[in-house]
């Protein structure tokens, strides 16, 4: 297990131990390989930087034994409320440049999708254009129309993409769309998709907009109907909810359309929200169903800070939400589902996906026992990775020979 240290640790980020553990053996041949990493943004005023620096550690170790191409971004990338395109660059330089700066030497791909945490989930949606809209912290406000809501998503959602504009690595993020990867004779087709109407933390931390009140006290019971949702103003809470539901039926739309049609030998759902556990009984079914009859055989996803194996009418959902953000915490038994495994301890670290010609190998990688995370990130003393379970999924079709491209 992890040990927090309560006096700051000399040892610095450098001083990594040289023994690591040994990672999967993963068959000859064509591979692309893709690190998924989710909840990493830690909010700048947190000791959890610490964290979200000793995972990048260790995945920059994993990228000196593996010579991975890209990263799956599971969302909540930058807490507590994401950016605007006013102040991204400063912001992405703090928390992304900054911290994964051996991953990014490594010319590793970013490809992602939005959390509850990137759309404002923990304040007002709105901000007001005054002298603090390039900073970290933009002055943020109720907002006052229906049509203002919508613009303050998109505003959010355009903060990340136009990032790409500044770094070659990053893909310009849109709350739904298709990537096909291809390595050699290996074809995968990603479906990024927004789930952000979701029951858990979703749609009620987005839209109710309770943090961003002057009384924040019990928050988390504040949802959809509740008196408190933004203050009451039902109109703003309704076009709201008509913005993140448009989004996750077009997500649906996307993956019905274009899943079903792939030849692609892997076909696997990247998503904030893991369909389990985070959704209401309608939409939970409704994906299950088109991921079923599409053959979609993987879905990844965070949300929960934490790792687990679930499966479920023939697909396998991974949570890998335990990238630094914010601290770490159990997966909670799914109601529909069954659980293959979690971790006994709770720990920090990323998911390792190699997809083959015949299977996909996944493996949950997280810091080495005796590593210890100070109070900053220089107080980290890192012992190396380890991998803590790892198991072997069949393919799901054929290829269809589109290229990779970091943009």
């Amino acid at each position: 297990m992890v040990k927090y240290p309560v006096i700051l640790s000399l040892a610095t980020l450098g001083n990594v131990a040289a023994e690591i553990s040994k990672s999967e053996t993963i068959p000859t041949g064509d591979t692309f390989d893709v690190i998924a990493l989710g909840d990493w943004g830690a909010p700048l005023s947190t000791s959890n930087v610490a964290a979200q620096g000793a995972v990048a550690t260790i995945m920059a170790l994993w990228l000196e034994q593996n010579a991975y191409s890209d990263v799956f971004d599971l969302g909540d990338s930058l807490y507590w409320n994401g950016v605007i395109a006013e102040n991204s660059v400063g912001r992405m330089q703090e928390s992304f440049e900054n911290v994964y700066t051996k991953v990014i030497e490594k010319q590793v791909c970013w490809s992602g999708v939005y959390g509850n945490h990137d759309l404002a989930g923990g304040a007002y949606l709105c901000i007001k254009p005054d002298v603090n809209i390039t900073t970290d912290n933009p002055t943020r406000i109720a907002c006052d129309k229906p049509s203002d809501v919508k613009a303050a998503l998109q505003q959010h959602v355009d903060g990340q993409r136009s990032y790409a504009q500044h770094n070659k690595l990053w893909h310009p993020k849109t709350p739904f769309y298709m990537r096909t990867f291809q390595k050699g004779q290996v074809t995968v087709d990603a479906f990024f998709v927004d789930m952000n109407s979701a029951r858990v933390n979703g749609v009620s931390n987005i839209c109710c907009q309770c943090y961003g009140q002057t009384d924040t006290k019990d928050c988390e019971s504040v949802v959809i109907g509740h008196p408190r949702c933004a203050d009451g103003k039902k109109d703003i809470a309704e076009a709201c909810i008509r913005v993140l539901d448009g989004w996750e039926a077009e997500s649906l739309k996307l993956l019905q359309d274009k899943a079903c049609s792939s030849k692609a030998d892997h076909k696997v759902l990247i998503s904030h929200y893991n369909v389990l556990l985070h959704l209401t009984e309608e939409r939970r079914d409704q994906w299950i169903k088109t991921l079923t009859t599409c053959g979609v055989t993987l879905s990844v996803s965070g949300h929960t800070h934490g790792m687990a194996q679930h499966e479920h009418s023939g697909i396998t959902f991974v949570t890998s939400g335990n990238g630094g953000g914010r601290p770490a915490e159990d997966v909670f038994e799914p109601v529909l589902g069954t659980t293959v495994w979690k971790p006994t301890n709770l720990n920090y670290g990323f998911t390792a996906l190699s997809f083959t010609k015949e299977s996909i190998v996944v493996q949950y990688v997280v810091l080495k026992d005796g590593s210890k995370i100070g109070a900053t990130t220089a107080g980290n003393q890192i012992e190396g990775y380890q991998v803590l379970h790892s198991i072997t999924l069949p393919k799901a079709g054929a290829p269809q020979g589109r290229p990779n491209l970091c943009l």
